[in-house]
Formats: structure tokens, C-alpha cells, sequence
């Protein structure tokens, strides 16, 4: 899976840090979390996971 890159918005520091440079975003429609990190005019998607289904795979994306 390769990263997405996205103009970023006046508020793409609004959601908690999961990490140093990590964070993330929960849907309120859908049960899904999305983790981006901010770069000075962008937003790098990382991951986008289901809250239910292994919640913490974002961080190692390799196939099971």
C-alpha cells in the first residue's frame, strides 16, 4: 500500500497524536480511523484501519 498525499486543511493538527508525527482521525459515519501526518503543506495518509478489526495493524501493514 503506498502512501496518499492531500492538500492539508487549516485544521490538520485537530486530532490526537498517536505518535511523534502520527495522528489520527475517527470517522463519525463509519467505524474507521484514519492516521495521516502533517507535512508543511500537506497530508500524508499512512493508514486507514476499522476500529473493530485489529485496531493497531496501521503500524505494521504487512499481509497476514
Amino acid at each position: 500500500m503506498k502512501p496518499v498525499r492531500l492538500l492539508a486543511g487549516a485544521r490538520k493538527e485537530l486530532y490526537a497524536a498517536v505518535s511523534q508525527r502520527i495522528r489520527c482521525a475517527s470517522t463519525e459515519s463509519f467505524p474507521y480511523n484514519l492516521f495521516y501526518s502533517v507535512l508543511s503543506d500537506e497530508i500524508l495518509v499512512i493508514s486507514i484501519a476499522h476500529q473493530r478489526r485489529r485496531p493497531r495493524r496501521w503500524d505494521d501493514p504487512s499481509p497476514h
